[in-house]
Formats: structure tokens, sequence, C-alpha cells
């Protein structure tokens, strides 16, 4: 036999090869003489080296390796129609499809299924050069896991940070910084919102199509009304003075319309809201609105004070934390008529109540013309069909006729209306103690709030007298039944809204007098009356059959959201770092008598007299006693 030229061709079928990448194996290898011909003698020992050879040389071509995993062991598809995992074992459907573990080959759901392993080309654990695959639970807790590394990044971590320190110290140490409370009160607060509302004031126009040309031209360039006295300065600013990251094409560089320091968008907001409101909106034939007229405000959107909807004429501008605190300060104050323009007194806050009256009056008129339209549409169905009977048919308000007892939706949207209009109502009679309390300092201006009262007082008798007779025509025309289920809507909206007005109340004076170290006498005496009215809104959940905890988890996410934009007590910042815990202590006091007179004015025009009497006289206690207080 001729050793030198000893090959065979290696059998690897059982191995999972294929054809293309058996090898053949040379018995030159294995030496000359006796051992050379006892290898050739037996084929089952040359095999057997030559699948040695196989598994342990590389294959020629690397693509042909990084083949997909073999599926000799996968399960068929029809064997199983459920999830193998026990705790899964959900059926598989046309949309849910069965998909194979690639190591065990069982078939598992998408959600078992998530999970990755790296395998080899035959299905076994290969941390170093096998691929990820996607495998079933049990698989994946199988073995140790050698897919990664740990390493320390504090170094990392500290080099950076001591990078980032140097570099806000040169910037501060260049002029960048930040700029502190000693700043702001250099800065006249009052004269750059004059500035800004007569810029506004004199660009602004009613016409639609100038306007949109305006924000497309601030969107080139800045106007002039916009530029503080610090622009010049700090447009050539080159990173932020809040977080003094540098500017970029992404981190763009804005001014706040009041100081004028350059901030990114992160650092600035824009809810500086500069109006005209739509009742002194008055057009000339040209679209230009009367500057005579008008009068720009500026406000904080989403704070007490700002209008409940967007203006026709406004502007949005950018503004930054520290002028948007002092906005809310001063909007506040404004709302409550805590701060009054000096050497004005008495005028003045007759003049901010007359604004208030003549939005209170406005929503009153156009109530009571709602309200009046709905009897009225009413009273006429009645008239031509036979509406509204007990058992049989109602008529709906806007004139459909239906079987069975009244429509809910229809009683809702009565009931509302009466709602509505009993809360404007009941805003004028508080303007109008307000206007009592007032002092006057000379004897023409006590008989101009004499006049003023009495003209107030007219106004409220007559809209209620036609209120009263709305509500005698709804009467008439409406079985008691539904009357009746009216009032129950009323009565359970009314209790419910004064618990609400409580709950938070109670909430806000708890945190102010923990915060400030005030004394708690006030709190308990709210706590006392909190669960009073708890108790008939619990009773009357209860009658209705609804589900009290519900009511009460709802009610705390509802006070919740409305603790974040709307607080019902907003102490001054400024008057608190003047006169300290005393402001905290008188403005608590104000606001909890001024929320008490409305929640029970509220609940007695919207309420039933002989219903939550034990409320109703507890309401009363409790104002009594911290008006001695």
């Amino acid at each position: 036999m001729d050793r030198n030229a000893t090959e065979e061709e290696a059998r690897t079928e059982g191995l999972g090869w294929p054809p293309s990448q058996r090898t053949s194996v040379n018995m030159n290898g294995f030496g000359n003489g006796a051992a050379g011909d006892m290898f050739a003698d037996q084929p089952s020992m040359v095999s057997y080296f030559n699948r040695i050879d196989t598994l342990t040389s590389q294959p020629e071509n690397e693509a042909e390796f990084s083949k997909e995993i073999t599926k000799k062991h996968w399960k068929a598809a029809g064997s199983s129609s459920r999830c193998s995992n026990r705790s899964c074992r959900k059926s598989f459907t046309l949309l849910e499809r069965h998909h194979h573990c690639k190591k065990c080959g069982d078939l598992f759901c998408t959600g078992c299924l998530k999970y990755r392993r790296k395998l080899n080309q035959w299905a076994h654990f290969d941390p170093l050069q096998g691929r990820p695959y996607k495998v079933c639970k049990t698989c994946y807790e199988e073995g140790t896991i050698e897919d990664g590394a740990m390493r320390s990044l504090s170094e990392e971590f500290a080099r950076l940070r001591e990078e980032g320190l140097n570099q806000k110290a040169a910037a501060q140490k260049g002029g960048i910084r930040h700029r502190g409370e000693g700043w702001r009160k250099l800065m006249n607060f009052d004269q750059e919102c004059q500035r800004l509302t007569e810029g506004f004031k004199q660009t602004v126009c009613t016409s639609k199509i100038y306007r949109t040309l305006h924000e497309l031209k601030s969107m080139v360039t800045l106007p002039d009304w916009q530029k503080s006295s610090t622009w010049l300065q700090e447009s050539t600013a080159g990173m932020c003075r809040n977080c003094c990251q540098s500017f970029q094409i992404v981190r763009k560089r804005h001014f706040c319309k009041l100081c004028g320091v350059a901030l990114c968008t992160l650092c600035s907001t824009l809810d500086l809201l500069i109006y005209i409101p739509d009742s002194q909106i008055q057009a000339g034939s040209n679209g230009k609105v009367n500057a005579y007229h008008a009068e720009p405000r500026l406000a904080i959107i989403k704070i007490i004070g700002c209008p409940e909807k967007q203006p026709e004429v406004s502007l949005d501008l950018r503004v930054c934390t520290g002028c948007r605190e002092e906005m809310i300060t001063r909007q506040v104050q404004r709302h409550h008529g805590e701060e009054t323009p000096s050497g004005l007194g008495m005028l003045a806050e007759l003049s901010a109540l007359h604004n208030k009256f003549s939005v209170a009056e406005t929503n009153v008129d156009t109530q009571l013309r709602d309200y009046q339209e709905i009897v009225d549409s009413l009273e006429n169905n009645s008239r031509s069909s036979s509406a509204l009977t007990t058992s049989h048919s109602t008529t709906s308000l806007n004139g459909g006729t239906t079987g069975g007892a009244a429509p809910q939706s229809n009683m809702r949207t009565l009931a509302k209306a009466q709602e509505d209009l009993n809360d404007y109502l009941a805003q004028h009679v508080l303007l109008v103690q307000r206007l009592k309390r007032l002092k006057q300092e000379t004897e023409s201006q006590k008989r101009l709030l004499q006049n003023y009262i009495r003209a107030k007082c007219d106004f409220y008798l007559e809209h209620m007298s036609t209120f009263r007779r709305m509500k005698k025509k709804l009467a008439e025309s409406s079985p008691p039944e539904v009357l009746e289920c009216i009032q129950k809507i009323m009565d359970r909206n009314a209790i419910i809204s004064a618990h609400l007005y409580l709950r938070q109340l109670v909430y806000e004076t708890i945190h102010l007098c923990d915060k400030y170290e005030l004394q708690e006498k006030s709190a308990q005496l709210l706590v006392s009356l909190e669960q009073e009215i708890e108790r008939d809104v619990t009773a009357c959940l209860q009658k209705e059959k609804e589900d009290v905890g519900q009511h009460l988890e709802l009610m705390k996410e509802m006070i919740r959201t409305q603790m974040k934009e709307h607080k019902l007590i907003r102490p001054s910042r400024r008057s608190v770092k003047e006169h300290g815990r005393a402001h905290v202590q008188q403005i608590m006091l104000v606001r909890t008598r001024d929320i008490l007179d409305q929640v029970t004015l509220q609940l007695r025009f919207k309420s039933a007299n002989r219903n939550f009497s034990n409320t109703k006289q507890a309401l009363e206690q409790t104002t009594k006693l911290l008006s001695a207080a």
C-alpha cells in the first residue's frame, strides 16, 4: 500500500455538515512504518480521525459557517395547539401564531419567547462565537450566562464632573453667570411691563391676515418693543444663563421678554400672555384696534386671574422662571384685590370690583337668557302635545317625544342651567358684600359707594325676580316628579362641590400651618366642618346607591390636580419676606372666610331649604368662630 497516496473522504453526515464541506485527511500525518499500515487496514479508525480533523479545522468559506441554526430538533407545527409554558397555555390562532424555541425546539407564544441566548449552529450554548437567538425562559435560565463584562465608571464620572465644574467656573469668571435676586430687584419691573403693553397696543389689530404677517415677521426679527434694556448685551451670549449649556442648532437661544436674559428652550416657557380683553375690542374701518379704548394686559396662563379662553387679540411671549414667579405673585394679588395702587385707596378698589361686576353681570345675563329659552321651549312643547306626563310619554327639550320617564339627559341639562345661574348670582352677592366692606375717606366717596351699591342691588333683585318667574313657569309645565328629580341632581352636585372646596381648603391650611409653624386652631375648625359635610355627602350618595369609596378616590385625584395650578391660598413671596408669618396668617384667615362665605351662599342657592341642615349650621358656626378670631 502506498502510504503517501492514502486519502479517504470523511463521512460527516451525522454531524450535520453539508456534502460541500466534507474534507479529506492525509494519512502522511500519522507517520511511517507499521503505524500507518495499521490505520490503513482499519477504515473505522481512519473515519474517526477524519471526524476529529473536520471538527477542529476552520471552514474554507466563512459565509457557509454562518448559516441558520439547525431545525432538526424542532417539534412539528401541528403537534401542539397551545403554548408549552405551563403558566401560560395560550391557544394558537391566526393572529397569535406559534414560535419555536431555538434551543429546545418546543412551541411557545410570542410573550413567552422574549428571551435571548447565544447559540451556535447546532443549537448549543456558545457565549463567545454564538449568535443571539430567541429562547424560552427555561433555556434562558439554564447554565451560566457570560454575555458581558462589568467595569467601573467612577473614574469617568469623576473626570466629567471635574470638567463640568471647571467649565462653569470659567463661565462665571468670564461674565457669563447666573443673575441673583439682587439683580432682579434693581430691574424696574413695572417699566418693563409698560414697555410690552404699549408696544403691543401700537402694533395689534383685528385683521387675522395682519396678525399672521406680524407673527411671521417676529420669527425672523425680534420687534423693538420686545427687547429689554439688557437685550443688546444678552444677544451676544453663547450659553444659557440658567444651565450654562452652549447654544446649538437643537438648543436655540431665546430671551425673556421681561428681563431680557438669554435662555435655552428648556429653561424658559411660553407662559406670558399679553392680550386685549374681547370686551374692549373696537375695530375701525382699516382693521386696526382703537388704541384709545384698548388696554392690553399681562397674565400668566393657567393661573387664577388669567382669561378662561384665549382672547381674539393676544400673543404668547417667552419668560424666565424668576419673572414668571413675580408675575404670578402680582396676578394673584390683583385678582384677590389685595394690592391697590398707592394714593388711590377706595377708588382703586372700587374700580377693580367694577371690572369683576362687569364680568359677573355679563354671565348672569347670558345664562338667564339661555335658561329662559329652555323653559319657554319646554312650555311650548307642553302646550302642543301632552308632554312631560308622569307615566306615559315625555317630550324632550328639543321637541322630540320618548316613552317612559323624563329623559335623564334633559333633566341634567335643566339642572345644569339652574346651577350655573345660581353660581353667577351667588358670585354677584359676594361682590356686593365686598363693596360694603370698603372704607370711605370722604363724604363724596360715601355717596358714590351708596349709589353704586344701590344700583348693584337693583340689578340682583331684577334678575332674581325673572329667575323665580321662570322657575314658576317650569313648575306649571312639568309634573312634580320631574321637578323633584331636577332638585335631587342640584342637591347632589351642590353638596359634592362644597365638600370638594372644603377638602382642598383643609389640605392647604394644614400645609401652611406646618410650613410656617402657625397655630392650628383654624385648621382644626375646618377639619370638623369637613367631616360634617362628608357625612352629608355619604348619606346623599348612599341614597342614590353610588359607590362612596370610588367617589372619595376620584375626589382626591381632582384635588391633587387642582392644587398644582389653582391653589385657594397663595401667599405673596414678597410679603412673606417682608412680614414673615404674620402675612401668611392674615391671608389664610381672609381667604378662608371668603371661601366659607362662597360655599355657604352657593349651597343655599342650589339646595332645598330642608336639605343639609347640619352642614349649613356648621358653616355658619365656623364662619362666626373665624370672624371672632
